[in-house]
């Protein structure tokens, strides 16, 4: 029965879309280029201490988002090397293209 009011959604049963996925890599690419997860962080604590969060408080998070940011940083660049050396993944992800083998096509002359 519709009642009108917009459904419940869980986080935690959504599936992923490659649109998804595409949407996760440019904003991996953004935040790395800009570093706009670093802004946020900041932007916060100066917020919080506005607001007369303690700042014992403040301090944890911004210690714990900050951790939690390099940890992100990490994995990114560690998939990017494994992606360096793997041409099949990065023509999967369209990257690059496949090239066809051409020893013994090439006419001399």
């Amino acid at each position: 029965m519709d009642t009108g009011e917009p459904e419940f959604i869980d986080n935690n049963s959504y599936e992923t879309t490659p649109l998804d996925h595409i949407a996760q890599g440019v904003e991996i690419r953004y935040d790395l280029l800009m570093g706009y997860t670093q802004a946020v962080i900041e932007s916060t604590a100066v917020i919080a201490r506005d607001l007369g969060v303690p700042e014992d408080d403040i301090r944890r998070w911004v210690r714990a988002r900050q951790e939690q940011r390099m940890s992100r940083i990490s994995r990114i660049y560690f998939l990017l090397d494994k992606l360096e050396g793997n041409l099949r993944a990065q023509v999967v992800l369209g990257l690059t293209r496949p090239y066809q083998n051409t020893i013994g096509t090439i006419q001399r002359s």
